[in-house]
């Protein structure tokens, strides 16, 4: 997402409001039923409490998730305007959250070293280099998760060591996940 989007955010869904001319209905980019993988993803990367980043804040679902296990520290990184303002009302009482308005790849070299690090963003240009700047934000024994749109146990991230929890899922009607099977990565990184 480039940031300026017009979006329609409800409870149970994000809509690009202004999709290209070949398709007038909106484009879903993120819905409800993905709670319970994010859930999932937001445990992995919350085993040890520690620093937390989080690329994309969509909804608030994994960012609940991975708050609910009480990190030390959360930074997440959001591009779109409306979501960053969303975030910033969301973290306004949790402590140890830091909001960056800005896109990842202008901002990576500022971040620090992290616990765990979970990767969801939607039309990002930059997006197959995320991994590769993650690991150098990676400290040792660091969870890694990052939603995976394949109903199969694959990532086309080049990521060599990737284990998967298999997830019966009853997504509905849209235009990005359609199968009844989600694979949760789990990647351990040590340097």
């Amino acid at each position: 997402m480039k940031g300026k989007e017009d979006l329609i955010i409800d409870n149970d869904q994000i809509v690009l409001s202004d999709p290209p001319k070949e398709d007038r209905r909106g484009q879903v980019v993120m819905m409800r039923w993905e709670d319970e993988v994010m859930r999932l993803s937001s445990k992995w990367v919350t085993y040890n409490q520690g620093d937390i980043l989080e690329f994309g804040f969509g909804m608030g679902l994994s960012a609940g998730h991975i708050q609910s296990y009480r990190p030390k520290s959360h930074t997440i990184i959001e591009i779109h305007s409306d979501i960053a303002a969303k975030a910033k009302e969301w973290a306004k009482d949790k402590p140890g959250v830091k909001i960056i308005h800005a896109d990842w790849w202008d901002v990576k070299d500022e971040l620090g070293m992290y616990d765990g690090i979970f990767f969801d963003t939607f039309n990002d240009p930059n997006e197959m280099n995320w991994y590769d700047v993650a690991i150098t934000k990676a400290k040792p024994n660091c969870h890694i998760s990052f939603y995976n749109n394949r109903p199969f146990r694959s990532n086309s991230y080049g990521i060599k060591v990737v284990d998967y929890i298999h997830k019966r899922v009853c997504p509905t009607k849209n235009d990005y996940f359609h199968y009844a099977d989600y694979y949760v990565p789990l990647v351990i990184h040590n340097p």
